[in-house]
């Protein structure tokens, strides 16, 4: 099996009050593709299980891989080659555009960028994009008014951070939450779009 962090708090509001819903053992990896089924390849497997925070009632899974391991080079999902993936973006986007009117800002922040399918769509909106996705890691792509890389160092004031789906991916979402929130200029409008338990 493959190297996992255990969680023993809440990734949203840091409580201990966690019950175990369902274990899910062999669980596969996410976005890792092989050209043919091999269930002994337990490199591609993890064992852990759901938890419910009864603090918040959020849902979370309680062991995790490294983000830097799973959304690494053997990585392929990109968004722009996934009908579904496509869709709930479009319908992201379609409600952020009704939502800001036109209005522009001076800075843009995507979390979760992956193939900038959605930072294409609005990076006309901003002065500055940025793009953030783990898969950008140790590389750095500058377009014009768009740069995409691997971490969130360096912000600068944003006025406008978008991500979709992306915090259930994360080892520790508040942290990445909290440290958004005292980067970003007052007034800043946040979008985000997480699953729902229902």
């Amino acid at each position: 099996m493959i190297p996992m962090t255990e969680r023993n708090a809440c990734v949203a509001c840091r409580g201990k009050n966690l019950e175990l819903v369902f274990d899910l053992p062999k669980l596969p990896i996410t976005g890792l593709y092989v050209k043919k089924s091999d269930p002994t390849r337990t490199d591609l497997q993890a064992n852990t299980s759901f938890l419910y925070c009864y603090d918040c009632g959020q849902g979370q899974i309680s062991k995790v891989v490294d983000p830097q391991l799973q959304y690494g080079d053997q990585y392929w999902f990109r968004t722009s080659t996934s009908p579904t993936a496509k869709a709930g973006i479009d319908f992201f986007h379609d409600y952020f555009e009704k939502q800001t009117q036109g209005r522009t800002f001076q800075s843009l922040v995507e979390l979760g960028c992956n193939d900038l399918y959605l930072l294409q769509k609005i990076r006309h909106r901003a002065k500055e994009c940025v793009g953030i996705d783990t898969i950008w890691t140790g590389k750095e792509f500058v377009d014009g008014n768009l740069t995409v890389r691997g971490t969130t160092d360096d912000l600068g004031k944003p006025d406008l951070i978008i991500s979709e789906h992306t915090f259930e991916h994360l080892l520790d979402p508040a942290e990445t939450l909290e440290h958004l929130i005292t980067s970003a200029a007052d007034g800043a409008l946040f979008f985000m779009e997480v699953p729902s338990l229902e």
